[in-house]
């Protein structure tokens, strides 16, 4: 899936200047192309407190699943496998003697090859932070990392860190394990988010505005207002590049964007 180019600079932006403490991100429509709590096909879930090192740990801050989930899809789980980690009286998972591991467990579709699926992890730490060559979920790294806001601890030294993975995987499984260990001992796992959203393959590349529709006038609209400009060699062509030749949309696009005008849901 492909974000429109203005979601990329705004994370980029966040990236070079951390904000303030606050929220995780929320995608709403704007931020990233579907809404938690509402789009077909999109998972989410957030832990605040632990009640097991090793778990199992439910989500207790919100869940949502937006479509079937299939017999074999596990349950959400949240937890350490370094064997060496405690629950602290804020319902953390923290140990002082050992770098933690943590596994998130993020139940899905089963929707097969034809789709591709977004995954954003966010997760907040204290103290001793996360490993970024740790993170992973099958072996493939995230495509994009962001640092949303970091706040000093005082007198324990350290911070408050809150951090957003994002990865783009082909296909849909019945599950992602999401992977990430501590840097070193000392890492208190405060909060972790999970979103997914699934799409079939194609409909990222002709849904314009990111709407979850097949082109409509809205698409059109947007198309046309970059009809004809040129060569985009400095990466901006987004999803308007139809036919991938290097340039903002010519005939040869707009015939390609006519082929599947007023498709329907694409979500589907």
């Amino acid at each position: 899936m492909r974000f429109q180019p203005v979601v990329l600079s705004v994370l980029a932006a966040s990236a070079l200047a951390p904000r303030a403490f606050g929220s995780f991100v929320a995608p709403d429509g704007t931020n990233f192309p579907w809404t938690r709590g509402s789009t077909p096909n999109s998972a989410y879930a957030l832990w605040e407190v632990f009640t097991s090192p090793a778990g199992p740990n439910a989500p207790d801050a919100g869940v949502y699943v937006g479509g079937s989930l299939p017999a074999a899809a596990p349950s959400w789980n949240a937890y350490d496998t370094s064997g060496q980690s405690f629950v602290t009286g804020g319902g953390n998972i923290y140990s002082i003697t050992a770098p933690t591991s943590i596994r998130v467990i993020a139940p899905n579709f089963d929707l097969g090859d034809s789709q591709t699926t977004t995954v954003l992890l966010q997760v907040r730490t204290q103290g001793t932070e996360i490993l970024p060559s740790s993170v992973h979920i099958g072996g493939v790294a995230p495509v994009e990392t962001v640092e949303l806001s970091r706040q000093p601890l005082g007198g324990f030294g350290g911070f408050t860190v809150d951090t957003l993975f994002r990865w783009e995987l082909q296909g849909n499984a019945v599950s992602y394990e999401i992977r990430f260990d501590a840097a070193e001992s000392s890492m208190s796992l405060d909060r972790v988010a999970v979103d997914t959203f699934t799409t079939p393959v194609g409909c990222d590349s002709i849904d314009f505005n990111g709407d979850g529709l097949f082109p409509d006038n809205t698409d059109l609209e947007d198309f046309l207002s970059v009809f004809g400009g040129g060569p985009c060699t400095t990466g901006m062509c987004g999803d308007t590049d139809f036919n991938n030749d290097g340039l903002f949309p010519d005939n040869v696009d707009i015939e390609a964007l006519f082929s599947v005008f007023g498709g329907g849901n694409c979500l589907r």
